[in-house]
């Protein structure tokens, strides 16, 4: 049975409200435009609510499909977990699999990368 609407909604609200954490944004905000003046602020206010909605309505709409063509799976669908590794700024692979092969998977990566990068210094090649 699926939670009421109401639970939804709040557990919803939370989360955006912890993610967005607008006591901290009006604080920067205002040290941002501590100089400016009234028309100034509220155009800068304006413009960032806009292109925060902006970016809302985006991933309302388009989330999950923008994820997945990056290679980000979410729990909640029930795919697979996917998790694209990047190495030096370009794509190297993407793992796929439980949590547990892609911790494994993950730190055989960065074991690698270490050895092979940052090789251990012997008296020999001192």
């Amino acid at each position: 049975m699926a939670p009421p609407l109401s639970a939804f909604l709040l557990a919803s609200f939370v989360a955006f409200f912890v993610t967005v954490n607008p006591i901290k944004s009006a604080a920067v905000f205002a040290a941002l435009t501590e100089r400016s003046g009234p028309a100034h602020r509220r155009s800068l206010a304006i413009k960032s609510v806009a292109v925060a909605a902006g970016i809302l309505v985006v991933f309302t709409l388009f989330g999950d499909d923008l994820l997945r063509f990056i290679g980000i799976s979410l729990p909640g669908t029930g795919e697979a977990p996917n998790c694209p590794v990047f190495i030096d700024g370009e794509h190297f692979t993407t793992l796929r699999g439980t949590y547990d092969e892609l911790a494994d998977g993950f730190r055989s990566l960065v074991d690698n990368y270490v050895a092979t990068h940052y090789p251990t210094r012997t008296a020999k090649n001192l």
